[in-house]
This record gives C-alpha cells, sequence and structure tokens, in this order.
C-alpha cells in the first residue's frame, strides 16, 4: 500500500495525538532569486562546475567509444559508418 503524506493522519489510530507542525530546520527557507542575484551566490558556481566535469566526461566517454567498442566487443565501428 503506498501512502502519501498527505493522507497519513488519517491512518492514525483512534485516540493517538496528530503530529504537531515542526519548526523550520535551518536551510528549508524557500528563497527566489533574480538572474542577476543567482549569479552573484557561490551555489551556482559550484553547481554550473559540477555540471561542467560531469559533461565533459561524458563527451570524453563518447570520443572513446569506438575504442571501447573493439576491445571490448570486438565491433570495428569504422565499418559501420556509411561511404
Amino acid at each position: 500500500m503506498i501512502v502519501r503524506h498527505d493522507d497519513a493522519p488519517a491512518l492514525l489510530p483512534g485516540g493517538s495525538p496528530s503530529a504537531a507542525p515542526k519548526a523550520a530546520a535551518i536551510g528549508d527557507r524557500k528563497t527566489d532569486f533574480a538572474p542577476r542575484e543567482m549569479l552573484g551566490t557561490a551555489q551556482f558556481y559550484l553547481l554550473w562546475f559540477m555540471y561542467a566535469c560531469g559533461a565533459g566526461a561524458g563527451l570524453m566517454v563518447i570520443g572513446k567509444l569506438a575504442i571501447i567498442a573493439k576491445v571490448q566487443a570486438g565491433i570495428d565501428l569504422i565499418l559501420l559508418r556509411p561511404g
């Protein structure tokens, strides 16, 4: 049975106290940034750097795919090219 968060209070046994709302923890606040404000945060540049590293690694694997296929599976991808 799948229980959604908003259905949970209905599933409490009779007579049990309902869960009291918790105080917001540090970091739970939601802040909307304008694009110019976003560019001024360290988190933006950290996420951008992580994205660039992942994309670069993926492009390197794609660039070496023919060699990997030839070594691992014995497939020569050069022969599959049209022309």
